[in-house]
C-alpha cells in the first residue's frame, strides 16, 4: 500500500513539474534547432507554414543584428534603430521609420496611379542639405529626372501639368518669398555655356492640327478684385538683371539684357507676326491705360543710342527735349527720300489735326545744292527766318 502511495506521488509530483515547464517561463541555455515549423502562442499564422517556418503571436524583440533575405510586413513595422536589407522590403500596410537610409535603388510605386506623401522637407546628402558630388564615374546626365506621358486625358481633366509648386504666405511681415529659386554656377572655371534654367513649348509631328495658344514662358502678376496694394518700388511680370563689372571682356558688344532669336526649323523663309507685341488682355473687364509702350528714361548713360533700327539707323534722346535720328524719314509707301512726308499730300487745302506736324521752338537747318549751311525757323512775330549755319 505504502509503495503505491509513493508511485501515486511521484507521478503527481512529475506532473505538476511538467506543467510548470508548459505554463511558466523556461530558460533554454543553448541552441534549438527544429526540423519543421516553429510557433510561439497559440494564434493562427496568416501565412501557410510549409516546413521551416516561424510565427510568434506576440511580439518579437531584438537585441542584436537581425538578418532578413526577404522581409514581408502585412501590418505596421515600427524600427528605431538601422535597418540593412540585402533582399527586398514589400510593405502591404504602413511602415514607419524613425531613421531610415540606403545605399542602392529605392522605387516608390509601380504604377501612375501610386502616390508618394511628402509631409516634411526634402534635402540632399543631410537635413541641412548639402550638395551631391557629381564625378566621372556618374552613369546620367541628370541629377532629377522625372517625363510624364498622357496617352489618354484623365477623366474629367482639361488641363494637365508636369509639376504643381505653390508657396502660399499667410503670416505678415515685411519678409519676402519666392516660390522656387534656380541656380546655375560656375565654381571659377571655363565653360562653353551656362543656362539658368530653359523652357520650351514644343509642338511635334507632322500632320495638320491646330493649337488654342503657345507658350514659351509666361509671367505674370494678379490681385484680388478688392487688393489695396501700395507699390515701394516698380514691378513687372517679367523682369531681367544682367550684372557686370569693368573687366569684363566684350561685355560691352556682347552681353545683352534680353535676346530674341527668330528662326525656322526647316531653313525655310517663315513670317513671325511681331518680336514684341502690346496687347489687351480681353479675358479681362475694364480699360488699361498703358503710359509708355516701351521705358526708357532710367537708362541714364546710355552711349551710342537708345533705340537701333533693322537697317542700323539709330534714335537717341541726347537730353530732355533733344532727340537725335540717324537716316531719312520717308512716306511708309515711298522709298526714304530728303522729304519728311506726312498726311495725304496736296488735296482741298484743308490739313486736318492729324496730319499737322507741331514743334516747339522750330528750327531746321540743312545743306543747300552748293554745300552751304542754313538754318530756318520761326520768329516770335511768326516770321520764317532763314539764316546761315546751323540753329543757334
Amino acid at each position: 500500500m505504502k509503495k503505491i502511495l509513493y508511485v501515486a506521488g511521484v507521478v503527481i509530483i512529475s506532473s505538476l513539474a511538467v506543467i510548470g515547464v508548459l505554463y511558466a517561463a523556461t530558460t533554454i541555455g543553448t541552441s534549438v534547432t527544429t526540423g519543421g515549423n516553429l510557433t510561439v502562442g497559440n494564434g493562427t499564422p496568416g501565412v501557410t507554414q510549409d516546413g521551416e517556418d516561424g510565427y510568434i503571436e506576440g511580439t518579437l524583440e531584438v537585441d542584436g543584428a537581425t538578418t532578413l533575405s526577404t522581409l514581408e510586413v502585412t501590418d505596421t513595422l515600427e524600427v528605431t534603430d538601422a535597418v540593412t536589407l540585402s533582399g527586398t522590403l514589400t510593405v502591404a500596410d504602413t511602415a514607419t521609420f524613425v531613421s531610415a537610409s540606403t545605399t542602392g535603388t529605392v522605387t516608390l510605386g509601380d504604377a501612375a496611379a501610386d502616390r508618394t506623401v511628402l509631409n516634411g522637407r526634402l534635402s540632399t546628402v543631410n537635413a541641412n542639405g548639402s550638395g551631391i558630388d557629381i564625378t566621372s564615374t556618374y552613369a546620367y546626365g541628370e541629377g532629377v529626372e522625372m517625363r510624364y506621358t498622357v496617352s489618354s486625358w484623365p477623366t474629367g481633366k482639361t488641363n494637365f501639368q508636369g509639376m504643381f509648386l505653390r508657396l502660399r504666405n499667410e503670416a505678415a511681415g515685411s519678409q519676402g518669398m519666392r516660390a522656387m529659386e534656380v541656380n546655375s554656377e560656375a565654381n571659377n572655371v571655363t565653360m562653353n555655356n551656362i543656362e539658368g534654367g530653359y523652357f520650351y513649348a514644343w509642338e511635334r509631328g507632322t500632320t495638320a492640327r491646330s493649337v488654342g495658344t503657345m507658350y514659351g514662358v509666361t509671367g505674370e502678376l494678379m490681385f484680388d478684385d478688392d487688393s489695396n496694394v501700395t507699390f515701394a518700388t516698380s514691378s513687372a511680370a517679367f523682369r531681367s538683371i544682367v550684372k557686370t563689372d569693368n573687366t569684363m571682356v566684350g561685355a560691352g558688344t556682347k552681353l545683352q539684357g534680353m535676346e530674341m532669336v527668330f528662326g525656322t526649323t526647316d531653313g525655310v523663309a517663315g513670317t513671325i507676326f511681331a518680336g514684341i507685341n502690346l496687347k489687351d488682355d480681353t479675358q479681362t473687364s475694364g480699360d488699361v491705360t498703358l503710359r509708355y509702350g516701351i521705358k526708357m528714361d532710367d537708362l541714364y548713360d546710355v552711349s551710342i543710342a537708345d533705340l537701333v533700327l533693322s537697317s542700323g539707323d539709330t534714335i537717341k534722346n541726347l537730353t530732355a527735349s533733344s532727340t537725335v535720328v540717324s537716316g531719312k524719314f520717308g512716306a511708309a509707301t515711298a522709298s526714304p527720300s530728303s522729304l519728311l512726308s506726312v498726311g495725304a499730300g496736296p488735296g482741298d487745302g484743308i490739313v486736318t489735326a492729324s496730319s499737322t506736324l507741331d514743334f516747339s521752338q522750330f528750327c531746321i537747318q540743312g545743306d543747300s545744292a552748293d554745300g552751304t549751311r542754313y538754318h530756318m525757323s520761326f520768329g516770335n512775330g511768326g516770321d520764317l527766318n532763314v539764316d546761315a549755319g546751323n540753329c543757334p
